[in-house]
């Protein structure tokens, strides 16, 4: 007799509070082919460094990989198979009763259907690359997103256009669900709220455009300040390079799948001639911030000087660490405690910036950096009327017990105790939750004691000040 999904989320939760210090915290990385992108090495960095440092609740985190995704995306597949790769890839991660969370699936025609297995298997699910609103749109206990929704790319856009003074554009977009939802928002967003006049607009399907003549009729246009382009990256390259081969000069925008490889590469042979006016490329990830750097050093130690972590990378290291960050909080390894702690978690942030989130799942304000090559380089601007994130204040993402008293930084008085200290025993509870134990409360911790009961006014030894002691021998 086959179990009901309430068994299943029961024999997953009595599993895992079952564990003991020690036992693998199991995690699911569900992507397309390791050698695409490099997302699974930004997930495989995490995982190292976080075992290095012993783990999660002094258990290591273990990965399993499942990259076969790639197979959704093969033309001659139907819809109803499309459906069966991504049922196949979710339900052989809910068939392992001893998984926490999945991290991954790289869009949201994946990312979405599988969301309702994890949801029904008891699986918290953090979605790195699924932007649709569908995602989120049922308000699921297990399931969050952790980059901004396509909207919300669209709308801050659109506030970046106008910031650069682009009044008349043209927009070239397919009729996926992602690039129309891209385009309306950012199409609706200009016009309601700057007036922009939208001159041209053309969509097309990714597998029968005529990239010539949708360039010639764009080179056709009399006014226009720049163009806006939703596509796949490998599609999005081919018109850039159209577009510029043809003599059009104006700048180019679009949406987070700019910020690839393929596309950047062709934006590098282009970009720096004279009398280009500079494209510009939304993203979550600003590797040249201060606290991105250490990242960026971290990775190309680890895959080689010449390799550069791209957006992707950053959000596959920020997810593991944000997983380990709610098991941290919920001190817990059962999915819905982990769930309701990210939930109600206070901001922390990673390499690509903050995460906090809304009750369905989704991200609270994080607003997007716009890059643009500068003689070889990026350089990195915000939207202005969009409003700044103070990073200085919140802990970074997986340093909620800094010094791994098993005590959260926010309840710690002393969340820099060293290891000598808690060796040597903390107190517990209190008002110096986290500190080393001194009984007698000279400002000595007890291990360092020669006068274990002396009150206040002890010198570094705890005993009584030596000056108040002459004649009394």
């Amino acid at each position: 007799m086959d179990q009901s999904y309430e068994e299943i989320k029961n024999q997953r939760t009595q599993i895992a509070a079952a564990s003991k210090d020690g036992d693998p915290i199991v995690i699911g990385i569900a992507w397309r082919a390791a050698d695409s992108d490099l997302f699974i090495a930004g997930v495989k960095l995490a995982v190292k460094e976080i075992n290095q440092k012993g783990g999660v609740l002094n258990s290591p985190l273990q990965i399993i990989i499942n990259d076969t995704e790639s197979a959704f995306n093969e033309a001659a597949l139907s819809p109803g198979a499309r459906q069966e790769v991504v049922l196949k890839i979710a339900n052989s991660f809910a068939a392992n009763p001893y998984l926490t969370a999945v991290i991954g699936h790289s869009s949201s025609s994946i990312a979405v259907p599988a969301s309702v297995v994890y949801q029904n298997n008891g699986i918290l699910f953090l979605a790195p690359s699924a932007t649709n609103a569908k995602l989120t749109g049922h308000n699921f206990d297990y399931i969050f997103r952790t980059i901004p929704t396509t909207a919300e790319t669209g709308t801050q856009l659109a506030d970046f256009a106008a910031q650069q003074g682009y009044k008349n554009i043209a927009m070239l977009h397919g009729r996926g669900d992602y690039e129309m939802e891209l385009a309306d928002a950012f199409a609706t967003f200009a016009i309601d709220k700057y007036a922009t006049n939208i001159v041209y607009r053309r969509s097309f399907f990714n597998n029968t455009i005529d990239i010539v003549s949708l360039v010639t009729d764009l080179k056709n246009l009399q006014k226009l300040d720049a163009v806006f382009i939703a596509s796949n990256s490998r599609l999005s390259a081919k018109i850039y390079q159209q577009i510029r081969n043809m003599g059009v000069k104006l700048p180019i925008i679009g949406g987070e799948t700019l910020d690839t490889k393929i596309f950047l590469d062709r934006l590098k042979q282009w970009e720096s001639a004279k009398g280009i006016r500079k494209s510009t490329v939304p993203t979550v990830f600003n590797a040249s911030a201060p606290g991105s750097q250490q990242f960026v050093r971290q990775f190309k130690q680890e895959y080689g000087e010449n390799v550069q972590p791209d957006y992707l990378a950053a959000l596959g290291y920020d997810t593991v660490n944000l997983l380990a960050h709610g098991i941290q909080r919920a001190q817990s390894r059962i999915p819905v405690e982990v769930a309701v702690a990210l939930r109600y978690m206070d901001a922390c942030k990673g390499v690509a910036g903050k995460y906090e989130f809304k009750h369905n799942g989704d991200l609270k304000s994080k607003p997007l950096y716009f890059k643009h090559l500068v003689k070889n380089d990026y350089a990195y601007e915000q939207v202005k009327n969009v409003a700044a994130v103070n990073e200085a204040d919140m802990d970074t993402c997986n340093d909620i017990d800094r010094d791994h008293d098993t005590i959260p930084n926010n309840m710690d008085a002393c969340p820099n105790t060293t290891p000598e200290e808690i060796a040597h025993g903390i107190i517990l509870d209190g008002d110096k939750k986290g500190c080393p134990i001194d009984a007698d409360k000279d400002g000595v911790a007890d291990y360092k004691e020669t006068c274990v009961d002396t009150a206040k006014g002890a010198d570094v030894d705890g005993c009584p000040p030596k000056d108040k002691m002459d004649g009394k021998l």
